[in-house]
């Protein structure tokens, strides 16, 4: 999917792929409906939307540096 962004964008968010973007409207209305205390509009009064946010294999590989997978005992 990162593919499918120019290679300088640095935040490559889901709704620029149209299959993503409706997954997005989705969970975004369900988490709206069912959690009272989620925001609805961000600092600056904007609508404040779910957004997924598309990685390269080279920076989840890099974000993912120094952590640690808890297992249950």
């Amino acid at each position: 999917m990162a593919a499918q962004f120019p290679p300088s964008t640095t935040w490559k968010a889901g709704t620029q792929i149209k299959e993503i973007r409706q997954m997005q409207k989705e969970i975004d209305k369900t988490l709206k409906s069912s959690l009272d205390g989620i925001r609805k509009v961000d600092k600056k009064g904007r609508p404040d939307k779910f957004t997924f946010r598309i990685y390269t294999q080279e920076e989840f590989i890099n974000k993912s540096k120094g952590s640690k997978i808890i297992e249950d005992d």
